[in-house]
């Protein structure tokens, strides 16, 4: 991941994005393996939560590297919790 960003749309029409809080660990660029989750933490500024928020969206942007087709599979394999 290169960026990602919390998108607000405000009850008056603006458009204003908010970075991660990083002192949550959010550094860029990051790499996310396949199969696995990651978290981001927004401290939204108190001007814009008080203007209204009408909607949220996030917005990302990168890149992947194709895993082979058993890589991929040896991955999807070791992160699924099979029943005993």
């Amino acid at each position: 991941m290169r960026r990602v960003q919390l998108v607000l749309t405000l009850s008056d029409g603006r458009r204003v994005a908010v970075d991660p809080d990083e002192s949550g660990g959010a550094q860029f660029p990051r790499k996310i393996q396949s199969y696995t989750s990651v978290s981001f933490n927004y401290a939204v500024p108190e001007a814009f939560a008080s203007a209204g928020i009408e909607r949220a969206e996030l917005a990302g942007t990168g890149f992947y590297t194709r895993y082979s087709t058993i890589m991929a599979s040896r991955l999807f394999n070791a992160t699924i919790r099979r029943p005993r």
